[in-house]
């Protein structure tokens, strides 16, 4: 809330002058309606000969008069009125109202500083930033290699840093129109992700590190191994007879973690996922962490 001392002790006048304009009103229909009993009273006395026309004229006039009175007064308390709800509408203003619930993030305004609409052309920084936990979107760079193949609608698969081992599903929102082109980095295509129920990101907190997996196809029942496992030129090493064996595959869908197989493997055969050791090489002799255990 801003500093709303001034409307509060404008919207109490406003609301003072309003019972007296109601105040006034009251007491001159009153006498408008008094006046008028006189004028009828008088016209009678008038047919009967008791007073003179010049007093049924002054009984009229003061009849017409008080009616004015009257209408002047009840016009007065619909202006005070108006001024009743100018004073609320402007004390609202000195309360700002966020079209949802959500966290703040920012606030650039202290109590007492004055706030004004910035001109046209010129922004200022907003008084207050306020996140809704429930609209948290990612946005990721691609490389601009794979701009081609990413849409608007496409399935993707989220990994959030700071909850480890958990997936969620969601899609793509957003394809940037341009590539950047930044320091020191690849030139990458921005993309936009939202989660496929908005409910599990409203734990998540703003700004937290994710990895998005745009899932461009999918296979089902396929042989797949660690994409770690192939070396340069689709080679990889299997264990065949207590010896590694280096063989040649042909693979089908790929990413980061898993590889098809399309040919030169079967089911059961075992395959080195790491080469972290130069003793890890064609000929070597190789035992199975299965077998070892």
């Amino acid at each position: 809330k801003l500093d709303d001392s001034v409307q509060r002790a404008q919207v109490a006048l406003a609301e003072r002058e309003l019972a007296v304009a109601d105040a006034r009103a009251s007491e001159a229909c009153i006498a408008a309606e008094l006046a008028g009993r006189d004028w009828r009273r008088g016209r009678e006395l008038r047919r009967d000969g008791i007073i003179s026309p010049q007093e049924l004229d002054s009984l009229e006039s003061r009849r017409d008069q008080t009616r004015a009175a009257c209408h002047a007064a009840r016009e007065a308390f619909k202006q005070a009125g108006a001024q009743v709800q100018l004073a609320r509408a402007e004390f609202a203003l000195t309360e700002l109202r966020a079209p949802f619930s959500g966290v703040l993030a920012d606030r650039s305004t202290e109590v007492g500083e004055w706030i004004t609409p910035s001109p046209p052309g010129v922004p200022i920084p907003p008084v207050l930033d306020v996140l809704d936990p429930r609209s948290i979107y990612i946005s990721a760079p691609i490389d601009e290699l794979d701009s081609g193949r990413v849409r608007v609608g496409q399935e993707v698969r989220i990994t959030i840093d700071s909850r480890s081992g958990e997936t969620y599903s969601g899609k793509v929102s957003r394809v940037a129109p341009y590539v950047l082109d930044l320091e020191e980095q690849n030139r990458t295509l921005e993309i936009e992700v939202d989660f496929g129920k908005p409910v599990l990101a409203a734990g998540i907190l703003p700004g937290t590190s994710a990895d998005v997996e745009v899932i461009l196809s999918r296979r089902e029942n396929v042989l797949r191994i660690p994409s770690s496992a192939i070396a340069e030129g689709k080679a990889i090493m299997v264990l065949n007879g207590g010896r590694l064996v280096e063989r040649q595959i042909k693979t089908g869908l790929s990413n980061w973690r898993y590889s098809e197989v399309l040919e030169g493997l079967k089911p059961g055969d075992l395959v080195v996922t790491a080469r972290d050791s130069t003793a890890v090489k064609p000929g070597a002799r190789a035992v199975s962490r299965e077998k070892k255990a």
